[in-house]
């Protein structure tokens, strides 16, 4: 008989059995978020494990790709609200063209004078565009957003003449 079964046991297999799924579960956490976006037919097996994992009070959240070659920003406007002079409008189009959920980006607004240098940078987070932040923007698909903003007090008279909105991560 060779000698490999004189130290073999099946308590020793079944240590090394547990500690191998262990490994796996512990990678499958790990790699949730890039998993789901590489395969998004494994969202459907993910999804109810993060929710179980989040009641056994483990943090658990699927993050959508974040991929900013695939966004683009399109048909961007500013314009002075009619309502109220201190309030301006940008408004404009976030477009996917992933195979996949996209999370929502940061839109950087940058105000330019008559020179073309930046005298007002603001950066507007998801939930000031969007109503659903966490879900991201599904895959192919465009999103339409306007958002005012309260420009009198940070301009302090400064004329605006110009303005670039970039995507940023």
């Amino acid at each position: 008989m060779p000698r490999f079964y004189k130290h073999f046991s099946l308590g020793k297999a079944c240590v090394v059995l547990f500690l191998l799924l262990l490994a796996a579960a512990q990678g499958l956490y790990v790699f949730k978020s890039h998993i789901v976006q590489q395969h998004p037919k494994a969202h459907a097996y993910l999804a109810p494990a993060c929710l179980w994992l989040n009641q056994v009070s483990i943090p658990c959240q699927l993050e959508p790709a974040r991929n900013i070659k695939q966004l683009s920003i399109e048909d961007t406007a500013l314009t002075q609200s009619k309502i109220r002079g201190d309030v301006i409008k940008l408004s404009g189009t976030l477009i996917n063209t992933a195979q996949t959920s996209q999370a929502f980006p940061l839109l950087e607004l940058n105000l330019t004078n008559a020179q073309d240098i930046v005298v007002l940078r603001r950066y507007l987070t998801p939930l000031e565009y969007t109503s659903n932040p966490n879900q991201g923007i599904p895959a192919l698909s465009e999103h339409p957003f306007t958002v005012g903003l309260i420009v009198e007090d940070l301009l302090d008279g400064i004329a605006i003449n110009g303005y670039r909105v970039k995507i940023v991560y």
